[in-house]
């Protein structure tokens, strides 16, 4: 069933006409800021609000270059270009549905996954919202794919029985994000019917998500792009690749893994007794997973301190891992500190902290450095002391 379109639609579908990018070529070829398009454009009979969707558009363009490399033809919102998935997560969550006959896109937001989904299988995108609807089938057709896009609430949406499905619940829909299941729209009672009668399905959640301690998907995947945790997909029936698993992935510009940590059986790490010439930090989807330890055993490594995401070591070498040189390892007091950065002639200095207050932190904010070295400092804990570890 299709809504009604309210009268706030009528903007957008001006925006969305082939003639109005004329006028964003004009607004470009001008040097000024959004106030003086503005202007500019109500000099030229454009109406206000027609002119501030006009504008919007050129200024979240450029951010939304980060997650789509077709965004200079794109059109979108700030709240959903926030919540849509990249392109290069799209692309790998895509591949896992080359085999569905067709799949339903539930709250499609403004295309972001259903642009993949449509290039690998037939796909329909739903969402309640007519102004997402809008966007999304315009940004499916300057991506030159196919898709059908319905305005309808999922829980009116007719699915048929053969169907896969992606959905993302919105996590905003009281107004302030959430990572309770219970509060999101659709609700957990019918992502659950889903789940039941469609067996073939992945959910995409927050990072963060608190799941039923009775749901049991097939596989738990956090999802990473460039130096962030963006998602955890939840994978049910045949888009699992793993039942039982838990694992963390980052991808590349297609789509690709850069690497994948997966789950091994639970083993008993004690943490290292001495610092090593090397400190590691893992990507945050490992961390997100609560999967440090497994890359740990992998990597034959280990915690600094129980609870602690930091790992030391031997020299190794995992794209899940960012390495550090020890210079020195010190307590976390500010005339300790400040002698050690002499000693080592530190000169540009980043501070990061783990497993400590964030008033620790506070107190090493304004070092004064004189040297030429660019260094890090990181606070944490060993042996449950605080400790302060320089590293280049």
């Amino acid at each position: 069933m299709d809504f009604d379109l309210p009268p706030e639609i009528e903007p957008w579908q001006w925006l969305l006409q082939d003639t109005t990018q004329n006028l964003m070529d004009d607004l470009q070829s001008r040097s000024g800021d959004s106030l003086h398009w503005l202007k500019h454009l109500r000099k030229q009979g454009v109406s206000t609000d027609h002119a501030r969707l006009l504008v919007e558009q050129l200024t979240l363009r450029p951010l939304a270059e980060r997650k789509f490399t077709n965004a200079a033809k794109m059109f979108f919102r700030r709240q959903l270009l926030e919540q849509a998935t990249g392109q290069n997560l799209a692309l790998y969550k895509a591949k896992r549905f080359k085999a569905a006959p067709q799949v339903i896109d539930f709250c499609c937001g403004l295309g972001g996954d259903l642009i993949a989904l449509a290039a690998v299988t037939d796909a329909t995108g739903v969402d309640a919202d007519p102004i997402s609807s809008l966007l999304a089938k315009k940004n499916t057709e300057v991506n030159q794919v196919k898709a059908n896009v319905v305005t309808c609430r999922c829980e009116d949406f007719d699915v048929e029985e053969d169907a896969w499905i992606h959905i993302d619940p919105d996590r905003r829909a009281h107004d302030r994000r959430t990572t309770n299941l219970e509060f999101f729209s659709p609700p957990l009672d019918f992502l659950e019917h889903l789940i039941d009668n469609h067996p073939h399905c992945a959910i995409k959640l927050a990072p963060a998500s608190r799941l039923p301690s009775d749901w049991r998907p097939h596989e738990l995947q956090w999802l990473g792009d460039r130096k962030e945790c963006k998602q955890l997909i939840a994978w049910f029936g045949d888009t699992s690749k793993r039942a039982g698993t838990r694992s963390a992935v980052a991808v590349d510009s297609t789509g690709e893994p850069v690497f994948e940590v997966i789950q091994t059986p639970a083993v008993s790490m004690l943490p290292a007794e001495s610092l090593g010439d090397y400190l590691f930090e893992p990507h945050p989807t490992v961390i997100a997973g609560r999967l440090v330890d497994s890359l740990a055993e992998q990597c034959d490594l280990r915690r600094i301190s129980d609870g602690i995401a930091y790992l030391t070591g031997d020299f190794h070498d995992h794209p899940a891992l960012k390495r550090y040189d020890v210079l020195e390892m010190g307590r976390a007091n500010r005339k300790d500190v400040v002698q050690m950065l002499k000693r080592h002639q530190a000169g540009p200095l980043a501070i990061k902290k783990r497993g400590v207050e964030q008033s620790l932190m506070d107190r090493f904010a304004k070092l004064r450095t004189e040297g030429d070295q660019a260094l890090v400092l990181v606070l944490t804990k060993m042996a449950h002391n605080h400790i302060a570890i320089l590293c280049r």
